[in-house]
């Protein structure tokens, strides 16, 4: 891995959030009124987290990675664009951050969305392993925006 080569840095694992479900989540049977209304404002958080702010980070993040290994061939305009998605790509991590932490606050993982049979812990410790993963991609895009800000690109 080349110190001086900033793609190394930022592997598509770390740009890209786990595949968007394409599952719906599906309200169990035998809630009381207010658990309903509870899951009903849960699965928008988990919508807009999910396959919303979640498909736009995988969709950035995608362009980004297309000019790994190319940044010695991009115009300065193709430059100035590729800055301009680090910076806009950092923005939507942020904002996805704060989603699934609003999801967290809500204390939506007491639904099991897809009926798999796990427990609330479980569904907690799977959450905040994946907050850990988006912080580790702001983490990442932050360095490689502050190697092309070095090399004087951005």
């Amino acid at each position: 891995r080349l110190v001086s080569d900033w793609s190394s840095d930022v592997c598509s694992s770390d740009l890209a959030p786990a595949a968007p479900a394409t599952r719906t989540p599906v309200m169990p049977e035998g809630l009381s009124r207010q658990k309903k209304e509870k899951w009903r404002r849960c699965a928008e958080l988990y919508k807009t987290y999910k396959k919303e702010t979640g498909a736009e980070v995988s969709e950035l993040a995608g362009e980004v990675r297309k000019t790994r290994g190319r940044l010695d061939r991009l115009s300065p305009q193709e430059k100035l664009d590729l800055c301009s998605k680090i910076h806009q790509l950092i923005e939507l991590i942020e904002q996805l951050i704060q989603e699934r932490r609003e999801y967290s606050e809500n204390e939506c993982d007491e639904f099991d969305w897809f009926q798999e049979g796990t427990t609330e812990a479980e569904r907690k410790k799977r959450h905040a392993g994946e907050v850990d993963h988006v912080k580790g991609q702001e983490g990442n895009m932050r360095g490689v925006l502050k190697k092309l800000q070095e090399k004087g690109v951005c």
